[in-house]
């Protein structure tokens, strides 16, 4: 399904909406379903959800007027039982599904049927309608939001001459193109079909996001093969202009090298992280999260961020410093000959144990020590990891002090995750007086804040 302009200006505007001829709503997993079935339409709201409104009329009254779907428990996830899919037919004879659908109870009386008005996810349409030639897969995302992106390319304007509005970038075997609107982008992602992996169209988005700062929800997304073409139209939350989580690379600088580090990136991202939702993004995602919520928020979950990264990634610097652990063995049994309270004993033969275990602290170090990274990151770390995580409260003339180091986990956390992925052009440097970019090449990281 192609989008008309008047369409896109529809979508973009959350005024879009399509009226269908049936729409049937099924109770998932029920031996006997429920059904509702009915003309309706779906059409966006001023918040960016799907409403849907359905007229059904009854034909089972007692069993549509007073629906088993299961009890819903407070705090206890809700059952599939609960939920109903939808198949439906819209006025240009296209069929759509959607699924995990909540149809909200109630009714008035007297009635011959009943109006069922809801909030949906999303819904799907196949179809060979818009699809390319045997070979290649194109994705083509319609994501609402002020983007910044580094744009290396002229587009011709309808009424004639041109705007720079476009990053272009070929791959080799696959090309990204973004090209920024008004108040929105399109991200086109065109693959040879022999190189394609499906967990891309995902991966992409992740990649896009952590670099913009924000995670990318499309309101409209397209998806083509050689002989089908599946189009998505979603519910979106919308974008505040305060939302924005501080970009690992410098998009704000002009030229070439802005665009290859944004191009570097992505291929880094592609290639390294196999799967959606992967430990990289899922921390990323709680730091965006959490940007917004203060600097206490931020600090303590950057800072568990990190940690986290360094558990999921970082098994080649696991190494334990042999001469420490000989000490905490001597002195373990100097412990246990000491005539002390049993409790004091068992405390102090417990923390000797813990030397034992490579620690999040042990690997960051060691890193530090090999040049992956400055080791004054990593005792601002440290400094920051304990506050936030033991509800230290911060005096008000510590601030900057606090909101120093803050940024310098922040960055020894895209850090980490440019090892992870292999990245290697130009970065923000967040631990310096006015946040110079840099190339990110030999994995040392300076710390020059005055």
């Amino acid at each position: 399904m192609y989008l008309s302009a008047s369409d896109i200006e529809n979508v973009i505007s959350l005024n879009y909406s399509i009226d269908f001829i049936e729409i049937t709503l099924t109770q998932i997993g029920s031996p006997y379903p429920i059904v509702y079935s009915g003309p309706g339409t779906v059409m966006q709201m001023s918040d960016g959800r799907l409403h849907l409104k359905l007229y059904h009329a009854f034909v089972d009254g007692i069993k549509e007027l007073y629906p088993n779907t299961g009890k819903v428990r407070p705090g206890k996830i809700i059952g599939d039982s609960y939920y109903f899919s939808l198949k439906a037919t819209d006025i240009k004879g296209r069929e759509w599904t959607s699924d995990k659908i909540d149809v909200p109870k109630g009714f008035s009386i007297p009635a011959a049927g009943k109006i069922i008005n809801t909030h949906i996810n999303d819904l799907q349409s196949r179809g060979a309608e818009g699809s390319i030639g045997s070979g290649k897969i194109f994705i083509k995302y319609f994501v609402i939001g002020d983007f910044q992106i580094p744009l290396n390319k002229f587009e011709d304007l309808p009424g004639g001459g041109f705007e720079l509005n476009t990053y272009y970038y070929d791959y080799g075997g696959y090309d990204i193109e973004l090209i920024k609107k008004d108040k929105y982008v399109i991200i086109t992602a065109t693959f040879n079909a022999d190189d394609f992996d499906e967990r891309i169209k995902s991966t992409l988005l992740e990649a896009i996001g952590i670099l913009c700062g924000h995670r990318i929800l499309p309101v409209f997304s397209v998806f083509g093969t050689g002989d089908e073409m599946l189009t998505t139209w979603s519910s979106i939350t919308l974008i505040s202009k305060k939302d924005w989580l501080p970009s690992p690379i410098p998009l704000n600088l002009p030229g070439v090298e802005i665009s290859e580090s944004f191009a570097g990136f992505i291929r880094s991202y592609l290639r390294e992280i196999k799967e959606p939702l992967s430990e990289v993004y899922r921390y990323w995602y709680k730091v965006y999260c959490s940007y917004i919520g203060g600097m206490d928020t931020l600090a303590l979950s950057v800072s568990v961020s990190i940690e986290g990264v360094v558990k999921s990634y970082m098994k080649e610097y696991e190494v334990a410093d042999e001469d420490y652990l000989r000490l905490a063995v001597d002195a373990e049994k100097i412990i246990g000959t000491l005539s002390l309270d049993p409790r004091i004993k068992r405390r102090l033969i417990a923390s000797l144990n813990m030397v034992k275990h490579v620690n999040p602290k042990v690997v960051l170090f060691n890193m530090a020590n090999g040049g992956a990274l400055n080791k004054g990151l990593v005792e601002s770390w440290i400094v920051l990891r304990n506050k936030s995580t033991h509800a230290y409260r911060v005096d008000v003339e510590k601030y900057q002090d606090y909101l120093d180091k803050i940024y310098d986990c922040l960055l020894l956390f895209y850090t980490l995750i440019f090892d992870v992925i292999k990245y290697r052009g130009l970065f923000v440097d967040y631990s310096s007086d006015n946040w110079p970019s840099k190339p990110f090449a030999v994995r040392i990281i300076t710390n020059n804040r005055k």
